[in-house]
C-alpha cells in the first residue's frame, strides 16, 4: 500500500527524501570505508591547529561516557 494513502503530499516527499538520504549514506560508507560522522570529525581535526577532546565534543555535540 502506498504511503500517500495515509499521508499528505509533503509527508510523502519528506519520507522519500529520508529514504534517499539513507541509501546515500550506506553507499558513501561502502565507497569510502568510513561513516559520514567520522569524516566530519576528521575534517574538524584537519582544520584545527589544536583542539581538545572536550572542545571537539562540544562542536559535534557528542556525549562520551567514560567507563
Amino acid at each position: 500500500m502506498a504511503l500517500t494513502a495515509f499521508c499528505s503530499e509533503e509527508a510523502e516527499v519528506l519520507y522519500r527524501l529520508q529514504c534517499v538520504n539513507r541509501m546515500m549514506g550506506v553507499k558513501f560508507e561502502a565507497c569510502t570505508g568510513i561513516s559520514q560522522s567520522r569524516l566530519e570529525l576528521l575534517s574538524l581535526l584537519f582544520q584545527a591547529d589544536e583542539i581538545s577532546q572536550s572542545d571537539l565534543q562540544k562542536k559535534k555535540k557528542i556525549l562520551i561516557v567514560q567507563l
